[in-house]
């Protein structure tokens, strides 16, 4: 499998460790979709929206913009340092932000 974004690939909940002081901690992170499932680009005014004030890691390009709207399938999931969720999609670039994902019916 090929990383294309520091992250861990396991669909649905996981535990990663973290340090806090001298103690180490369980953190989950949840995904809204694992891999395999339909989802829908928002519109490109959600797009854009975010994009505008986005202003952290894995930015949205021009060419992502042109696929809003659109249905998709989840080829993998990531999780940045922090707990942002990253998603691949088949047939479509870039790396995806959860906040640009929607349920196959939305419009």
């Amino acid at each position: 499998m090929t990383t294309l974004f520091k992250a861990i690939f396991i669909p649905g909940r996981i535990g990663t460790l973290g340090l806090r002081g001298n103690s180490a901690s369980m953190t989950s992170y949840q995904a809204l979709f694992d891999v395999g499932a339909p989802v829908r680009i928002k519109p490109l005014s959600a797009l854009e929206a975010f994009r505008r004030s986005w202003t952290l890691h894995h930015p949205l390009t021009e060419e992502q913009l042109a696929f809003a709207g659109r249905p998709a399938t989840v080829a993998a999931v990531g999780f940045y340092h922090g707990g942002d969720v990253l998603y691949t999609l088949e047939d479509v670039p870039g790396t995806w932000h959860e906040r640009c994902l929607g349920q196959p019916g939305d419009r």
